[in-house]
């Protein structure tokens, strides 16, 4: 379950506020007390899910900032951004670095700066129940994004140190594997990463893989990727860099 999911699961409890647009007023959430602003550029974020909350369950703030977007994806993620940068909290921080995430290549820099400072104190996750068998997960995902938007800017050795800890949260999951033998790749050790893919097929994630993990066919697949690329005599070559916001 991610951020999406929460909002499906979750409603006030406490009445609607009024439609003033900065209050920093507390909202009671499963318990926990969220300020406004922060729970608007969440449910704002949940609007992009496959099937987004009713939006009669909107706090009337989101639903002034949406007519005010027009429902344009930029617009809204860059409200989320707004909303939430005048709180220096874990939570404030975790919902910046996804919209940064979501704006894509052009604000890479943003989501290493927020990304990085939530998970240097990643005490607060997208919902109260996801903590004991999900939270790795979770912040196993996080490492990821950090580590995409390193990679992204050829910044291969902090890359590859994020997916170290994406790994290390949660080694049950291919993905940090993938990711690892990517950098490397491209870090023209392509043999090294040939070797850790070998080596992942040892582990007991591979000869038993989690439910939903197909963590064996896609360190297989992979694998026969990686080794059809020396094959052929593959060289890294980086695209040119997309930066324009």
């Amino acid at each position: 379950m991610g951020l999406f999911d929460f909002f499906r699961k979750n409603t006030y409890q406490s009445n609607p506020p009024a439609a003033k647009m900065s209050t920093h007023q507390q909202i009671s959430v499963n318990g926990i007390h969220v300020p406004r602003e922060i729970w608007v550029a969440m449910q704002l974020h949940s609007t992009f899910a496959i099937f987004p909350p009713d939006p009669a369950s909107y706090d009337p703030m989101t639903k002034q900032i949406l007519e005010r977007c027009n429902n344009e994806r930029k617009n809204i993620l860059l409200a989320e951004v707004e909303l939430c940068k005048p709180f220096e909290t874990s939570m404030s921080y975790c919902v910046i670095a996804n919209a940064y995430y979501f704006l894509g290549a052009a604000y890479r820099q943003e989501t290493i700066e927020y990304m990085s400072k939530y998970l240097e104190n990643p005490e607060w996750i997208p919902h109260k129940e996801y903590f004991e068998d999900d939270r790795a997960r979770y912040l196993s995902g996080r490492w990821g994004i950090l580590g995409q938007a390193y990679e992204g800017e050829y910044m291969f050795e902090e890359a590859l140190q994020a997916y170290q800890l994406e790994k290390e949260v949660a080694p049950e999951y291919p993905a940090a594997y993938v990711h690892i033998a990517t950098v490397l790749s491209k870090m023209h050790r392509l043999d090294e990463a040939i070797d850790f893919l070998k080596k992942a097929q040892n582990l007991r994630y591979y000869k038993e893989p989690g439910f939903g993990t197909n963590f064996d066919r896609v360190i297989d697949n992979f694998l026969t990727e990686f080794e059809t690329k020396k094959a052929r005599g593959y060289v890294y070559k980086p695209r040119p860099r997309q930066s324009d916001k």
